[in-house]
């Protein structure tokens, strides 16, 4: 679903001429079991994503916490962004005025 909302997105800025979601990305760390999944379906979608597990990630990040000893991971990728209401609102309604 996430591969199609920007697929539309993208669409939606080539047709109004505006940027309208800022690349920002994301990164989600913790004691979720699923982030190795989430990992796998980011990639599997085409929406490239970078996974550390829990020794990686604790190496790389000296502070990062593992509470409980629970499988730990962080996950990220630069794909995924935030929208401009203002101008999306804006945009829309231009295009599907066209």
């Amino acid at each position: 679903m996430l591969a199609e909302t920007l697929r539309l997105w993208s669409e939606l800025e080539d047709e109004s001429g505006e940027q309208l979601l800022a690349r920002t990305g994301v990164v989600n760390h913790g004691p979720d079991p699923q982030q190795g999944a989430m990992h796998a379906a980011l990639n599997s979608a085409g929406l490239r994503a970078g996974f550390l597990p829990t020794a990686e990630a604790g190496e790389r990040r000296a502070k990062a916490s593992r509470p409980g000893g629970t499988e730990w991971g962080l996950s990220w990728t630069r794909t995924i962004g935030r929208s401009s209401p203002p101008r999306t609102t804006t945009s829309s309604w231009t295009v599907s005025a066209r």
